[in-house]
């Protein structure tokens, strides 16, 4: 005799947090489109001194925003990256950085002003989503390190407060917004 299998209950997903509003991945959005992270005018450059900086393990999920389940582990594409978040609500982030300090290779910006939320990712107190529209960048440490994965959580919340709150002013960061 076969027995009905029960179906396990699914957890809603969760939302954004307050005031920092997720939108619904767009199912006619081209995923082959040219990544924004490297849409970087030329001679566009990192200001200031980071906030933190580190090398990172990075990945970005297109059609995945980081709400609801955690991505299975075989479908992230990992690369080590030298990482720096800036005052001016950016994150640069380069092949590894050579010990004068200076970026190498292709160059890329996450833009926080088109991130909606920004937290462990479910399940994972060792990793970190910034969600955004269609996609989203996860990111780890890599061992040895000199920052933590909670540091970089609450140094980039704090930065979309203040983007929020307008105190970070756009002419200062010398960054075009779309």
């Amino acid at each position: 005799m076969n027995e009905a299998v029960p179906v396990p209950k699914v957890p809603p997903v969760p939302t954004a947090p307050p005031g920092l509003g997720a939108t619904p991945l767009d199912e006619d959005q081209d995923e082959d489109s040219e990544d924004s992270d490297y849409d970087v005018d030329a001679g566009e450059e990192p200001t200031g001194k980071p906030v933190l900086r580190d090398q990172l393990l990075m990945a970005k999920l297109y059609g995945y925003e980081g709400f609801g389940t955690a991505p299975s582990e075989d479908i992230i594409d990992w690369s080590l990256r030298s990482v720096a978040l800036h005052a001016d609500a950016n994150i640069w982030h380069a092949d590894i950085e050579p010990p004068q300090g200076e970026y190498e290779g292709m160059r890329g910006r996450i833009d926080l002003r088109n991130v909606s939320a920004c937290d462990f990712t479910i399940g994972r107190m060792d990793e970190l989503c910034l969600s955004q529209q269609g996609k989203c960048h996860l990111l780890r440490i890599d061992q040895p390190s000199t920052t933590t994965i909670p540091q970089w959580r609450e140094s980039i919340l704090q930065l979309l407060r203040g983007l929020k709150e307008g105190t970070i002013d756009d002419t200062v960061a010398g960054t075009r917004h779309e």
